[in-house]
């Protein structure tokens, strides 16, 4: 698997499940197209919350591509990416990162109730380079804002700036100001603005 890359377009997929034969606590389905080399020996795959820091959970065998997360809290943002490694050690490029709300999941297991309250999350990765994805929710419609600024408070990119119906939704950034330049390292402030609720995330640009 020399200078192994992912599959072009690999994708992760995330399912919030209620229940399970051997569970009993709800659970985070993360499920992955194979790495098409053929000496990949297994996929490690990490997982990243709206609370910590990323970090590896586990080793999946080649023969399969799927992993069950049961060591979740309701509540939280959980972000999950993976890699693949070959028999010489080699490591593929991470996948692109995927992330799910896990909220009261539904008697189905396949969708979370709706929001109860705004808020914005963390961004993840952060610090970043160079996209950056926020996720935020939205209990009622409203005209939600979201705009980044620097340190000296000066407008920098508006993100959203329209009516949003209830739902979770996530938005990058591309580090680029409005006029699609791109912006200097740094440090840059999220702001949040949905009816009465107001949230500032700080954010980290590395290059």
């Amino acid at each position: 698997m020399k200078h192994s890359s992912l599959l072009p377009g690999f994708k992760l997929a995330v399912l919030l499940v209620s229940s399970c034969a051997a569970l009993s606590a709800p659970a985070i389905h993360v499920s992955w197209r194979p790495n098409p080399e053929h000496d990949v020996q297994y996929y490690g795959v990490y997982r990243a919350s709206s609370m910590d820091v990323e970090t590896k959970i586990a080793n999946v065998s080649a023969a399969e591509s799927v992993y069950l997360d049961d060591d979740i809290e309701l509540g939280y943002v959980y972000y999950y990416r993976i890699v693949a490694v070959d028999s010489a050690h080699n490591v593929s490029e991470f996948s692109d990162p995927v992330h799910i709300l896990a909220d009261i999941p539904s008697s189905a297991g396949a969708a979370a109730s709706l929001p109860t309250t705004f808020a914005l999350q963390q961004n993840y990765p952060n610090p970043f380079n160079p996209t950056t994805t926020f996720t935020y929710a939205v209990p009622e419609r409203a005209n939600i804002s979201l705009v980044i600024f620097d340190v000296l408070g000066r407008k920098i990119r508006s993100l959203i700036s329209e009516s949003k119906a209830p739902g979770t939704y996530n938005i990058q950034w591309d580090a680029r100001d409005d006029a699609g330049n791109a912006v200097p390292t740094g440090l840059y402030f999220a702001r949040f603005i949905g009816k009465d609720y107001t949230e500032v995330r700080r954010l980290v640009l590395k290059k």
